[in-house]
């Protein structure tokens, strides 16, 4: 800095005098400096001294007096003189430099040879070069000497690809393509090395105004590094050799294309791999050969890949990547895919919707890797809507209708899962196909303004030759909802038609309830597994089952009560108890979709009194839980009655121990143990004349209570001295603690346990009050006829026959009376006897099977008295809207009626109703418009 401060440029081999020192810090600063430099530096006291050796070398008083003399001499600045000639540089300088080292030693590298001199050497004589101002000579020699060595490889790959035959292998051109670009690579590395002086001093500094080569920029002029200056030599020739560049995307397509079609064969033999029967020993041979070839298959896909990366990191490097390479491989991927998933739907032997989801999925995940392992990232997303159009997109009717309802009906949780995440992927911009993609690195560039690439050859394909992706499908869209709901009317389909054909099979009612349950599990495992808890597919199963419970009016209402009747029933092993309750759920959750709910709980009230009569319950408890899952269901209203029950037969049980204590000492019920049921009227359902009962030494009997008159007729039985004479002690009894009550026995609900004396041994037979009038009448008689027997018991025909039928047509070893003749059925001129050879290892039977069966008479009854309550409620519901409305129009009536009523009924039914309680006076039409309803107080 001193030096140059002088206003003269410090060279080589140049000597400076210092006049004198300023300061010890100045000399040694100026010493450093010079040092560097190569500069020679001394005081000028020393040089004085120097020149006249002998003299200023004499005595030692002439030094110390020197000494004094400079140390009381003033300081002075220094001065730093240039030399007075200038060194030469030698005109050959460069010439000799390049042709003696660096040429040779660049031909040397270009040819993986070793150079005569050190690398060391080589940058030495690049570095005086430079220094001497010799830099953009020796850039353009070494420009050169690279473009010919391009050239040269070029030119050989051109004769490779025009004169190797057609037959010859992608990889085998790839391979030298790839070698000749790995070697240009290296060998520029290596020339960087050695001319890294110029690189860094000259060749970067005058391309900062430059940008990274392109193919719109390649060739052009200026200078740029050593390794772009490589890059665009190599992009120059490989363009102006349009038939290496065109065999190299053909051969990459190609390489693909085998890739594709390998994975195509791996994932269709994995498929069929699955279905192979393993034997004893292990697995299928056919299955381990596949094994092994897979394994193969992958290490072939493993090194083609590595080469595929390497050419189109070649490609992207000299930006051929996005107008050569991307374009045609989309076109080509389009092309493929398009021919396959119509050929594997829709071909000669069309493959399973559950393969081609799989092979669907396999596609996508191959696509995603081969993206992240050998593409570009702008290729992603195009990539992978071209696949998903053709593979899904395009796809979704046919898979949807040829196998939605038959994975459904297998439950097949997996492939189910599958399509609802393959269906996923799919944006509502995807619904309509486009007719092609560009990649979003041309969108990119013809947005900015940027032409068509200048160096581009004859042939080239065409900056415009495919279509422009709409922005909003290549954007991360997480709204799926035109596939998935696809996906949902046909599972909303799917339902009501498994469902429908559940209810309508009227020869498997009594499996009805079953089948639904079955069906309601498979379709939560559905909704929860394969379509994760989706709330449109959870709202699509209550929809649908609500189309299908109501389907057939009444009978699902009926058979959820008789399917709860065999669940509460004793004896029922069907279900655990910790299961127990998760059915007695998945009912209510059926129950739940019932629109005529007062079906249900006419049934059910039916069937809960016969098991608290005849004490078929297999808990209380459980009896107890399910009136309250019902009640948080409809509601304390639906279940009063139901309670009410349970309420009478706890009185009843105390109303038994105090009559038992008060007749104790009673000889009249001392030798029968009756146990009484006293029921109020209104809150049991009534049982017909011809019903079901039983009494024999133990006998349970029902009796309705009613506080203001009888509601119901005895039927005409003619009971035994025995039990009238304790039917009349209860009735006494009662009355005397109840005044104003009345008592009406229900027999259909009685039952009894007799003991009979066979001559092979005593046995005591549980049976109804009917069977054991008729039994009785064989205590004074051997043979009776069919007519003797009607009079003595006083049944009507129907019940009669069904008794007799249950006491000697009944199962094998419960035949107590013998018909004559022998039949299943019994006619008036039968004739019955006591079964003398009669025997049974047990000493207790039950012979009541029949008479516990409902006719279809009786359901008829149930669901006539529901139709009774039902127009009993559409009149007390027209009478409340009258009287807070006054006047209605008929429209208005009838559309506050359907929000009202909870039931299902029809308007026909509704106009019936009104026209009763117009004759009833309860209403009036206004005499002016007939559409016009008053309320009459």
């Amino acid at each position: 800095a001193r030096a140059r401060a002088g206003g003269e440029r410090v060279r080589f081999g140049a000597q400076l005098e210092v006049e004198s020192t300023s300061n010890i810090a100045d000399s040694a600063l100026l010493e450093e400096c010079a040092g560097r430099g190569g500069v020679r530096v001394m005081p000028r006291s020393d040089a004085n001294a120097n020149r006249a050796a002998g003299t200023a070398r004499g005595t030692g008083s002439q030094q110390q007096q020197q000494q004094e003399q400079h140390t009381q001499q003033p300081r002075k600045k220094l001065v730093i003189r240039p030399l007075k000639k200038q060194p030469i540089l030698s005109e050959s300088f460069l010439e000799d430099a390049w042709k003696v080292s660096l040429e040779p030693a660049v031909i040397a590298i270009q040819q993986s040879h070793t150079s005569r001199l050190s690398y060391e050497q080589l940058y030495k004589t690049v570095e005086d070069l430079c220094s001497n101002k010799l830099a953009p000579q020796l850039y353009a020699r070494l420009r050169h000497a690279c473009d010919q060595h391009i050239a040269a490889s070029m030119r050989a790959l051109n004769h490779a690809a025009c004169h190797t035959a057609a037959a010859a292998s992608a990889v085998e051109f790839l391979s030298l393509v790839h070698k000749s670009w790995s070697d240009h690579c290296t060998q520029m590395l290596t020339i960087r090395s050695v001319f890294l002086f110029m690189d860094r001093t000259y060749a970067l500094q005058s391309s900062t105004q430059q940008q990274r080569p392109s193919a719109a920029s390649a060739g052009g002029a200026g200078n740029g590094s050593v390794w772009e200056m490589g890059l665009q030599l190599w992009l120059q020739h490989l363009q102006s050799c349009s038939q290496v560049l065109r065999r190299t995307v053909a051969s990459l397509l190609e390489l693909i294309l085998a890739e594709r079609e390998r994975d195509f064969s791996a994932s269709i033999g994995r498929v069929s791999g699955q279905t192979l029967v393993k034997n004893i020993d292990g697995a299928h041979p056919k299955q381990a050969h596949f094994d092994a070839d897979t394994e193969s298959a992958h290490g072939v896909v493993m090194s083609d890949r590595i080469l595929l990366k390497a050419i189109l990191r070649m490609l992207s490097a000299v930006s051929l990547y996005d107008i050569w390479f991307e374009r045609a491989f989309l076109d080509a991927t389009a092309s493929f895919y398009s021919h396959e998933s119509s050929k594997l739907l829709h071909g000669p032997s069309p493959v399973s919707v559950a393969s081609y989801l799989e092979l669907a999925e396999r596609r996508l995940a191959q696509e995603e890797e081969r993206c992240s392992q050998c593409l570009e990232i702008s290729t992603h997303e195009s990539l992978l809507h071209i696949a998903k159009e053709h593979m899904l997109v395009e796809q979704v009717d046919t898979l949807v209708r040829s196998g939605f309802e038959t994975l459904c009906d297998e439950v097949c949780i997996a492939d189910l899962r599958r399509m609802y995440s393959l269906f996923a992927r799919i944006s509502d911009t995807e619904r309509v196909s486009t007719d092609g993609m560009r990649s979003s690195s041309a969108n990119r560039a013809r947005a900015s303004g940027q032409g068509l690439n200048p160096f581009a050859v004859k042939g080239a394909p065409s900056a415009s030759s495919s279509a422009t992706v709409p922005a909003a499908v290549v954007s991360s869209g997480a709204c799926h909802k035109w596939a998935h709901e696809k996906m949902r009317v046909a599972f909303h389909a799917y339902v009501v038609r498994s469902g429908t054909a559940i209810v309508s099979d009227e020869a498997n009612d009594a499996d009805m309830v079953p089948r639904l349950l079955k069906l309601k599990r498979d379709l939560d495992d559905i909704v929860t597994e394969a379509f994760f808890r989706n709330d449109a597919f959870q709202l699509t199963v209550k929809h649908a089952l609500e189309v299908v419970i109501n389907s057939r009016q009444n009978k699902p209402g009926e058979m959820l009560a008789k399917f709860l009747d065999g669940i509460l029933r004793t004896g029922n092993k069907a279900y655990s108890e910790s299961e127990l309750d998760s059915v007695l759920d998945a009912v209510v959750m059926l129950f739940r979709f019932v629109h005529g709910k007062d079906i249900f709980e006419a049934f059910y009230q039916k069937e809960l009194a016969k098991r608290l009569l005849f004490q078929k319950s297999a808990s209380l408890d459980l009896e107890k839980l399910m009136i309250s899952k019902i009640k948080t269901e409809c509601g304390a209203s639906f279940t009063h009655k139901l309670e009410v029950m349970f309420k009478d037969v706890d009185l009843s049980a105390d109303v038994m121990t105090t009559f038992r204590a008060h007749q104790r000492n009673q000889s009249a019920v001392r030798n029968l143990d009756l146990n009484v049921y006293v029921l109020t009227n209104s809150y049991w359902p009534q049982q017909q004349a011809g019903s079901n009962v039983s009494t024999t030494n133990a006998g349970r009997a029902a009796a309705s209570s009613n506080g203001d008159a009888q509601t119901g007729t005895a039927p005409s039985l003619h009971l035994s001295s025995e039990l009238v004479t304790a039917q009349e002690a209860f009735k006494q009894f009662y009355l005397e603690k109840h005044s104003g009550k009345r008592l009406t026995w229900q027999y259909a609900t009685a039952s009894c346990q007799v003991r009979a004396r066979f001559p092979r041994g005593d046995k005591l037979l549980d049976v109804s009050l009917f069977q054991t009038c008729v039994l009785m009448q064989f205590n004074d008689a051997n043979r009776l006829s069919y007519a003797e027997l009607q009079n003595r018991v006083g049944l009507d025909k129907l019940e009669l026959q069904r008794t007799l039928l249950s006491l000697a047509c009944g199962k094998p070893g419960t035949r107590v009376l013998i018909k004559e003749p022998r039949g299943a059925t019994v006619g008036p001129d039968d004739a019955f006897t006591v079964n003398e050879d009669f025997s049974n290892k047990l000493t207790r039977l039950k012979i009541n099977g029949i008479q516990l069966r409902e006719t279809a008479e009786e359901n008829k009854d149930t669901t006539e008295k529901v139709f009774q309550d039902r127009q009993f409620q559409i009149d007390a519901a027209v009478v409340r809207i009258m009287k807070t409305r006054k006047t209605i129009s008929h429209a208005q009536l009838i559309a506050e009626l359907f929000n009202v009523l909870k039931f299902p009924h029809r308007p026909a039914d509704l106009k019936k109703r009104v026209e009763s309680l117009i004759e009833r006076d309860y209403l009036e039409r206004d005499p002016n418009n007939a559409q016009m309803y008053s309320y009459v107080a």
